[in-house]
């Protein structure tokens, strides 16, 4: 996105491990469900 002329001040990084979940574990199929990047833009 820096290169793309976004000042790198405006951009920031939040990780969460697995307290952010969307979906249960179980059955086990949903747990790549929970395996996400997630990209928010603010004005």
């Amino acid at each position: 996105m820096v290169e793309r002329g976004i000042d790198g001040n405006r951009i920031t990084c939040k990780g969460f491990d697995n307290t952010q979940k969307l979906y249960h574990e179980e059955p086990w199929e949903n747990n790549p469900l929970n395996r996400r990047v997630e990209i928010i833009f603010l004005k």
